[in-house]
């Protein structure tokens, strides 16, 4: 196990430096050796800036590696639309039988040229839905200043609490210390209304000099009396020590009840935030879909006076790899779940299209397309680091409008049961079982001992599960680069075969 070593910022800076350098050399060459190196930094380094950069370099295409097969195909195909291109090719690797991998959408932007009717059209649909989020997003910055507010105003009454606590406390230094709190409290907040007739103005613009001293030390109306004071002052002190023993009683029941209203009323906001983030959501990530890319490829095909426009769609299938060992009794090889090896299609869709307008609102894509077939090999971890960084890419922008505020607050949140937590499920209690049930249950197990010695036996004849070994990773590896070979082949073959196209 690596121990933890704490860099200066010139030596994580340096050793960043180094890294860098190193991966791009390496992935100039292979992507799969700069995505081991990166992985090893990553195992074994300790520093959190260090960890930060180095994750930043694992790139969807880092992760996926270099492709074991490539196929390439480019046609012009104003005849029928670009749209049954994508669907065809998507709809055959996910329902076909001899394919039935898992495909996801993994890439899917546009750029058109600025004086193309599809841009202006697009700009037009995308302004009404800045619009509605730009009122959902003024809506959670309210409710989270109110949530705000509220944690402050429950902090405040906890601090409340803890004098009135103290003051019923047994402790005679913690009773004191609460009762001196409370009395400064109601003379600040509540004897303060009287005006002219409040003790702090009586005791210091009209010399009543022992007033105050005699209140923070009077407990209850026999220590009055007991006081060394003039009649006058005792006169004053009576009604007042009288009105604050209630007010005591009186405040520390309203602000409880104050406090649990609060507090339902703080996890009522929290929900309604969590609600207007599902909300908004949608909204902004259908936003940043009609965000035409800020860097197209071969941008300059977009020439602002054509009606042109480019889309980049990329599609990812994934299936694992199963095999048996062959034998008298065949088994399957088994693998850790992180190690366990899918085999990978993608498929990268790049139109250069003229949308023409059939209807108002429905636009026709007619143009040139370019597809790119690729085929991976990655394991169960890789594959959920790349399915990973893709919804990154999209949520990221998300995230920072309410996910981040509620981290901030988490900890003062759960402090109040502010979160809708499901609850333990009571474990049922086990019902005792009467003692002829004990008799009944020996006999049956003394009938069925037989049963079982024998299918035990039968256990020790059967093959054994085996332990993992790198010799059948390796086998499941090369079964799986030959199948998805395969697999592409096929794919690129059936597509090129259905739509008349020369194929060998």
């Amino acid at each position: 196990m690596a121990t933890t070593v704490t860099l200066t910022k010139e030596e994580a800076d340096k050793k960043i430096e180094i890294i860098t350098k190193k991966f791009d050399s390496l992935k100039s060459g292979s992507l799969n050796d700069a995505r081991d190196f990166l992985d090893k930094i990553l195992e074994k380094e300790n520093d959190e800036k260090i960890t930060r950069e180095v994750k930043k370099l694992r790139t969807p295409d880092v992760i996926k590696g270099d492709p074991v097969q490539t196929y390439f195909l480019d046609y012009d195909a104003f005849g029928e639309g670009l749209e049954p291109v994508y669907y065809w090719l998507l709809d055959e690797l996910r329902e076909n039988v001899s394919f039935s991998y898992k495909v996801k959408k993994s890439y899917d932007y546009f750029a058109a040229s600025e004086g193309s009717y599809w841009y202006g059209d697009v700009g037009v649909r995308r302004s009404a839905l800045e619009k509605r989020s730009t009122e959902l997003l003024g809506t959670i910055s309210v409710v989270i200043k109110s949530v705000i507010n509220l944690i402050w105003d429950l902090k405040e009454f906890e601090q409340r609490f803890e004098h009135y606590d103290n003051f019923k406390s047994s402790d005679k230094n913690k009773k004191e210390a609460g009762e001196f709190a409370l009395k400064s409290i109601w003379l600040t907040d509540v004897d303060t209304k009287k005006g002219r007739a409040a003790i702090n103005v009586l005791t210091n613009d009209l010399n009543f000099i022992t007033l105050r001293d005699a209140f923070m030390t009077a407990k209850n109306l026999e220590e009055v009396e007991k006081l060394e004071i003039n009649d006058r002052v005792k006169r004053i002190l009576k009604p007042r020590v009288q009105e604050f023993l209630k007010w005591i009683d009186l405040s520390d029941k309203e602000l409880r009840q104050r406090f649990k209203i609060e507090k339902t009323y703080l996890k009522s906001q929290v929900n309604a935030l969590e609600l207007y983030t599902r909300w908004v959501k949608p909204y902004l990530i259908a936003t940043n879909k009609l965000l035409p890319e800020e860097k197209p490829e071969e941008a300059e095909e977009l020439v602002t006076a054509f009606d042109v426009a480019r889309v980049v769609i990329e599609i990812f299938g994934t299936k694992e790899q199963k095999m048996n060992i062959s034998g008298l009794i065949p088994y399957p090889i088994e693998l850790p779940e992180d190690e366990k090896i899918f085999k990978c299609i993608e498929v990268k869709f790049v139109y250069r299209a003229i949308p023409g307008s059939v209807e108002r609102g429905h636009f026709v894509h007619r143009g040139r397309v370019k597809m790119y077939f690729r085929a991976y090999i990655l394991n169960k971890k890789q594959v959920n680091e790349f399915q990973k960084s893709q919804e990154e890419e999209i949520m990221k922008f998300v995230s920072g409008m309410t996910k981040d505020s509620l981290d901030a607050l988490y900890d003062d949140l759960k402090h109040f049961d502010a979160f809708d937590s499901g609850g333990k499920k009571e474990e049922p209690q086990k019902e005792k079982k009467p003692a002829h049930t004990f008799e009944f249950v020996k006999s049956a197990k003394e009938l069925i001992e037989p049963i079982t010695q024998a299918a035990e036996n039968i256990k020790q004849i059967l093959p054994k599960k085996r332990e993992f070994d790198p010799y059948a990773l390796e086998r499941v590896k090369k079964a799986a680069k030959s199948s998805a070979k395969k697999d592409l082949f096929v794919l690129y073959d059936l597509y090129k075969k259905s739509h008349k196209m020369l194929s060998w």
